[in-house]
């Protein structure tokens, strides 16, 4: 489907998100029934809650009605009506503004005193000395204290009456949203966030706040980030009220689905101090780019510092006698406690970096080191919450994770004396954890089980020790690797039979690549090629790189060239079974590659002395275009290329190559490890030759070569890296190259439009790309658009971006109301293929929005995969 018509012009807004609804309904397969206001009911509704007689004495509830109501009213009226109902809305707001605000000044209205000229002056006092009162912090006792970061909304819109009027006084602007956005720096820095070049003002509440709150200083700071369209929050609106906003927005019920104005007004609601606003942007808008421990350092430090502050946001309302100016009930609808939700997420994320993600060290400090009592917090919670399964199974991992038993002995003692637990001398702490969690696991409580599997692999064995008894209730509950696991017990017990192969192929529909790997095997041993194809293909969509040697198999007797290029790329992965056959082949004369992979090998042969040709080597590893990103074998061409003569870069690779060396430390042998004395210049050895004098014809000639024996190519694999190459650095930075027009390059292949589709999901640009926050953003809609209009088209259903996009779209389309109980159960698939994300998100719970969803059915699919043979031999690959 093109996002053109027929006769070739750009289609409007509203018929491109006409096209996009109907992409996305078709991908997600889903009917979503929900029923939108109509004008009667609105009618009725503001004739109930709207039309109030409002005065200092009205009911909050019944406030927040009013001004909820009005909104909607605002929203779908025509031009004539909006002054008369914006009246109302100021109206409301202020007396909910003068109620809050009536200690500071006597006046009856906080919009008459803001917008009067006589008390700009005064009122710049007020709100400086509300600042004062309100902060109640410095730098050594903040969060400690559970004080929480957030600007009430009376001071929203006070500050908004106050510069309504023309250009604000820029110097006045500037020092009041230093006084609300000062806590948040020190909320920063008892964070204690250890990222290099890490910038407090590119923090996400001082962002959202500045943006939110300040935008017109905002605007001038940051002028690449502001939004495309002007805001629909309207300031002063309380936190409760801008979550049902924000919510009315992102659902489509009682104002138009729009994902831009439900960003806006959740942003504000997290900022004015809204946890469910909070979670609600976490879910939705975050940007969620966590794809590994060394490149998700900022995007992990902002989902921390939100639900760090969602917790202490909830504590506050709990434990403070004081007037909070916040507008959310700690205990929510059917009777869950939100204190519980907010401090289970924070452990549950910690935890899974741990036992899931394999982080060593994360980049900001650990609950107990913001919250001075924060154990005595985690006793009470148990205590109020005896029956949350799932938070007595993260306190039990946590507490194993940060070593606090071993720290603190008496701990175990009033944990066990404040929950009625039998403890004796002889207990040792891993008999405790688990005695901690059983009930849960009586249960089959998802969390207690991961947190069962956890700490068995730590104290009792392996994963394939855990009892039969676990590994069913996982395999039940979508863990791949139990499903897996019981294949491969049934095929030692019994042999290849079809309670074995049930087992693997739920495996391999859960997610496990090895359950892919196998069964493709399977299909090997019995001849089923186009099987063993398409499986094998799956699990290196998994990310299961032996699935090139399963390739190298099926092609080995019906297209040799094809088959010894996968063995090749079998090889460099060093498996092996790969390598032993890739040597043998060649040593025999009978290895032959296609032609592209037989000139690269020439063009290794070349770089024994050739420097050029190390260099294109260099850069063949580096890219991962002609083979498997390798940074080990492409520094080693670096070397090569300077020991053959080239020195032109050896600056840059010594910069790295200093790293090769031991910390600096005294001399301790006759070789010195001063690292710093490989920061000066080594221009003083070298001869006045430049890399000019080498001739670099011969490797020219053979990369040109390889590209022609890539573009003439006739195989699926040929045609991918063709592609690859001509959108690559490379294909741009070569004159000769550049010119060159190649056909069928506009067409994306299936893995990447589905890896730019997930990259934009998770990010959080999908779902606002008409509508949008940064020019940056609004670069990569229209690539999201292009992978809308083939997002149907896609044949490659079994990888681990299609699963992400999958669960991602359930929450972060731009044309369906959410669903987060659907996202839930499907994320849980990527989190056997290696995906960070998904791991986090299987973690943590954010279940308490998901009572807003509309009624969702999801459609049944047909499988796309033929049943599996009883008579098939599956190979016992232990995972």
């Amino acid at each position: 489907m093109s996002l053109s018509n027929k006769k070739n012009k750009l289609l409007d807004e509203s018929e491109i998100k006409e096209k996009i609804h109907f992409i996305e309904n078709n991908f997600l397969n889903f009917d979503s029934t929900y029923e939108v206001i109509t004008q009667d009911e609105l009618n009725a509704k503001v004739r109930r809650y709207g039309e109030l007689e409002l005065s200092e004495n009205t009911e909050k509830k019944d406030i927040d009605e009013y001004i909820y109501w009005n909104y909607v009213a605002l929203e779908q009226s025509n031009v004539k009506q909006k002054d008369d109902i914006f009246a109302k809305l100021e109206n409301a707001l202020d007396v909910l503004s003068t109620r809050d605000l009536k200690k500071y000044f006597k006046s009856s209205s906080v919009l008459k005193y803001a917008r009067s000229k006589k008390y700009y002056d005064r009122s710049l006092e007020v709100i400086r000395q509300f600042a004062d009162d309100f902060s109640k912090i410095n730098e050594d006792n903040f969060v400690s204290s559970c004080v929480p970061v957030y600007i009430p909304s009376a001071i929203t819109f006070f500050v908004d009456q106050l510069f309504i009027d023309g250009t604000p006084n820029w110097q006045d602007l500037s020092s009041i949203s230093r006084l609300f956005l000062m806590p948040i720096k020190y909320f920063e820095e008892q964070l204690q966030i250890q990222i290099d070049d890490y910038d407090d003002e590119e923090n996400i509440l001082y962002l959202e706040s500045l943006r939110t709150i300040f935008e017109s200083s905002f605007n001038v700071y940051h002028p690449s980030l502001i939004y495309a369209e002007a805001s629909s929050v309207i300031k002063g609106v309380p936190g409760n009220v801008a979550y049902r906003i924000g919510n009315a927005y992102m659902r489509g019920k009682d104002l138009p689905l729009d994902k831009s104005k439900a960003r806006q007004w959740f942003s504000y609601g997290m900022v004015v101090g809204d946890p469910f606003c909070t979670m609600a942007f976490i879910v939705y808008f975050l940007d969620l780019s966590i794809d590994s421990e060394m490149e998700s350092e900022s995007e992990l430090t902002d989902l921390y510092t939100l639900l760090i502050n969602c917790f202490a946001l909830v504590r506050y309302i709990k434990t403070t006698k004081e007037q909070h100016f916040l507008s959310f009930e700690p205990v929510c609808g059917k009777g869950k406690d939100l204190e519980e939700q907010c401090l289970f997420n924070i452990l549950a994320l910690l935890n899974s970096l741990k036992f899931d993600c394999d982080y060593e060290s994360v980049p900001f400090s650990m609950p107990m080191e913001i919250f001075d009592d924060f154990l005595d917090i985690l006793i009470e919670n148990l205590q109020e919450s005896p029956k949350s399964y799932r938070l007595k199974a993260a306190v039990a991992l946590f507490l194993e994770i940060t070593g606090t038993l071993e720290d603190d002995p008496d701990l175990l003692n009033e944990i066990a004396l404040a929950l009625d637990l039998n403890l004796n001398k002889e207990t040792e702490i891993s008999d405790f954890l688990f005695d901690f969690i059983k009930e849960g696991l009586k249960e089959k409580d998802s969390y207690s089980l991961s947190a069962y599997v956890c700490l068995f692999c730590l104290y009792k064995g392996s994963f394939d020790k855990i009892p039969k008894k676990y590994l069913h209730v996982l395999a039940k509950q979508g863990y791949a690797k139990a499903s897996f696991l019981l294949g491969n017990l049934v095929l030692e017990e019994h042999g290849p039979d079809d309670s074995a192969l049930s087992y693997w192929e739920q495996a391999a529909e859960q997610g496990s690549s090895f359950a892919l790997l196998n069964i493709a095997l399977g299909a090997v041993i019995n001849n089923d090629m186009d099987k063993a194809e398409a499986y094998a293909t799956r699990a290196i969509n998994y990310g299961n790189i032996l699935g090139y040697y399963v390739l190298y198999k099926v092609y080995e007797s019906s297209n040799s060239k094809l088959a010894h290029t996968y063995l090749r790329y079998a090889a460099e992965y060093i498996f092996p079974d790969a390598i032993e056959e890739y040597k043998h082949l060649k040593a025999t004369g009978a290895y032959c590659p296609l032609p592209f992979m037989q000139l690269i090998e020439e063009m290794e042969e070349l770089a024994e002395d050739n420097p050029q040709a190390c260099l294109i080597l260099c850069d063949m590893y580096h890219s991962g275009i002609f083979l498997p990103a390798n940074v080990e074998k492409a520094f080693e061409y670096q070397q090569k290329a300077i020991l053959n003569g080239y020195t032109s870069f050896f600056g840059y690779y010594q910069s790295m190559y200093k790293n090769a060396f031991p910390l600096d430390t005294p001399q301790s042998s006759y070789f010195p490890t001063f690292r710093k004395s490989l920061n000066i210049s080594f221009n003083f050895m070298m001869d006045d030759k430049d890399d000019s004098a080498h001739d670099n014809s011969p490797a020219i000639y053979k990369m040109k070569d390889i590209i022609n024996k890539l573009v003439a190519g006739k195989t699926q694999l040929e045609k991918d890296i063709t592609y690859n190459l001509y959108h690559s650095e490379f294909w741009a930075n070569t004159p000769s190259l550049k010119k060159k027009q190649l056909k069928g390059m506009d067409v994306k292949p299936d893995y990447q439009l589905l890896s730019n589709l997930r990259k934009n999901l998770v990010k959080g640009a999908y779902s606002v790309c008409f509508n949008n926050i940064s020019e940056k953003q609004l670069e990569d809609s229209k690539k999201v658009l292009s992978l809308c209009d083939r997002l149907n088209e896609v044949k490659t259903k079994s990888s681990s971006d299609f699963d992400l996009v999958s669960a991602f779209m359930f929450i972060r389309s731009y044309s369906m109301p959410p669903s987060y109980n659907v996202f839930k159960e499907k994320i849980m698939k990527g989190k056997f293929s290696g995906s960070i994300i998904s791991c986090l998100f299987t973690a943590m719970d954010f279940s308490l929005l998901s009572c807003e969803d509309c009624n969702i059915a999801v459609k049944d699919r047909s499988t796309d995969n033929e049943p599996l043979d009883s008579d098939v031999f599956v190979s016992n690959i232990v995972q």
